[in-house]
């Protein structure tokens, strides 16, 4: 994923910066880099998801994407993204009323999830989609409960 720009805040000298997420091993990390003439350099990092206003700029940048599960594995599959994203039971119903699609977000969020589903044993792919699809209500803000967003965002 490229980076999104931004502006640096803290001063008035235009020192401009970054934003991204990557996979690193099995973590979802991001980052903010920060740079100023005057003020020098800023950084910021982060487990998990990002900061929200970051992860629309982000969906609004690059799309929307999907985590498409193999329906062999439709349990094994539906299981590891709980398990990883702590979603409560109830998202199970949810879950498998748009299986085989199993999340939409970031192309990187996508991609770590698949490399979670992948480690449980079940295939998957990423693939791009219209943001307007009806799986939008997998969204991660959607099917987390306000507690575990907070300890997530």
């Amino acid at each position: 994923m490229s980076g999104i720009p931004l502006s640096y805040q803290g001063c008035d000298h235009g020192g401009k910066g970054s934003f991204g997420q990557n996979v690193v091993g099995a973590r979802l990390v991001w980052y903010i880099s920060y740079s100023c003439k005057s003020c020098g350099a800023k950084e910021e990092d982060g487990e998990s998801f990002p900061p929200e206003n970051l992860r629309n700029a982000v969906l609004k940048k690059d799309g929307y994407y999907k985590l498409i599960a193999d329906c062999a594995d439709r349990l094994t599959s539906i299981k590891a993204i709980r398990g990883v994203l702590r979603y409560p039971m109830e998202t199970a119903t949810t879950l498998l009323a748009h299986f085989p699609v199993l999340y939409v977000g970031t192309e990187t969020e996508a991609k770590w999830l698949k490399a979670v589903v992948d480690e449980a044993g079940a295939a998957s792919e990423v693939v791009g989609c219209d943001a307007d699809l009806n799986e939008t209500e997998l969204a991660v803000e959607r099917l987390m409960s306000e507690a575990d967003r907070q300890t997530l965002w």
